[in-house]
């Protein structure tokens, strides 16, 4: 997934979310989500948002990160 104005890539591997510039170069890591199987969802006005489930084949919680640096937000 893109971020807004196109500069950041976002991709979900399991547990894990990596950004990307346009250079190729990682950005940030956040591996802290508090769940399993991460989802991209959505990405609008700097924020990234997740679904991840709370435990395997469990109900599906939506954790928000700043796409600037991957902070988790309220």
């Amino acid at each position: 997934m893109l971020d807004d104005e196109r500069k950041m890539l976002f991709v979900a591997a399991s547990t894990s979310i990596f950004t990307f510039g346009r250079d190729r170069g990682r950005l940030w890591t956040q591996d802290r989500l508090g769940g399993f199987d991460a989802q991209l969802t959505e990405c609008a006005d700097g924020v990234l948002r997740v679904e991840v489930e709370e435990e395997l084949g469990g109900a599906r919680k939506t954790v928000q990160l700043s796409a600037k640096d991957g902070a988790i937000l309220p």
